[in-house]
């Protein structure tokens, strides 16, 4: 399993993931087991841990995932330098490789050693209406 991360406290928000060393452009910074269980879209349950496992549509999802290793550590920024790999295998509309249960998380852009490492998420029950208000309302 790779992973180029290390956890630690954040300056922008309680703790954070940041890089154990300088880390290239679509390089694979972090591979993470995904449990063999999945959370129902209805369930009100980790709200702020739960990642899309599949969805049917645009805004409809089917279920959520949780992966283990650092995943559910990383800080929230509308310059991520890090997003999620959708895996060549996958069923539908899965957001990572379901086949082999790994979620893997890869670099935007080239990232220097000890900088944080930033997602861009909202929350799950978001549909992209009030997403979009979301992120607009983090400009203003």
């Amino acid at each position: 399993m790779i992973n180029l991360t290390k956890v630690k406290k954040s300056s922008v928000h309680g703790f954070g993931v940041f890089a154990i060393r300088d880390i290239e452009k679509d390089a694979i910074v972090e591979e993470c087991v995904v449990l063999d269980e999945y959370i129902d879209p209805s369930a009100d349950v980790l709200e702020s841990y739960k990642f899309v496992g599949k969805r049917t549509t645009k805004t409809d999802i089917d279920f959520y995932i949780i992966p283990t290793g650092n995943a559910l550590l990383y800080n929230s920024s509308r310059e991520q330098n890090v997003k999620v790999l959708r895996a060549s295998n996958v069923i539908g509309d899965m957001e990572y490789d379901h086949k082999n249960r790994i979620f893997r998380l890869v670099a935007t852009r080239d990232i220097k050693e000890g900088e944080e490492l930033f997602l861009s998420y909202t929350t799950p029950r978001m549909k992209l209406d009030q997403a979009i208000d979301f992120w607009e309302s983090e400009i203003a």
